[in-house]
């Protein structure tokens, strides 16, 4: 079962095996789980517009906490944003990755995050961005 849905790329088969893997087989397939995630980090990115919550990519990779979750995601080059909640007296923030920037990102497409029509960095010049969130494009 572990090598059909690594196969076929089932994640959501895989991280329920690995969950309930009698015994020491757990240990086994530890050395599939990057590989995994990070298929379905680039899956999610693909498939998911505008945005998915980081509990829920912790959900789908199997993290134990959000920390670890937001370190892969980091490594993977997600763009994060953050939504704060105000009920009454209590605010809580909610973190969201930006599923089209990371896309982008992770194809290649985006040299990094910049406000429409700042400088440049590397050479002072003065650009135009076209993309809505301010993202420059390689050319």
């Amino acid at each position: 079962c572990v090598v059909r849905a690594v196969v076929a790329d089932d994640y959501r088969t895989f991280f329920r095996l690995y969950d309930s893997a009698p015994h020491m087989s757990a240990y086994l397939m530890d050395f599939l789980v990057k590989r995994v995630r990070e298929a379905c980090y680039s899956r999610a990115v693909a498939a998911y517009r505008p945005n998915v919550s980081v509990e829920q990519f912790r959900e789908w990779l199997c993290f134990a906490d959000l920390q670890e979750t937001r370190s892969f995601l980091q490594q993977q080059g997600a763009f994060f944003w953050e939504e704060d909640h105000t009920v009454g007296s209590s605010t809580s923030s909610c973190f969201w990755v930006d599923c089209k920037a990371s896309h982008l990102k992770k194809k290649g497409l985006v040299k990094k995050m910049s406000s429409c029509g700042s400088e440049d960095e590397e050479d002072g010049r003065q650009t135009q961005v076209p993309h809505k969130w301010g993202l420059k494009l390689k050319p």
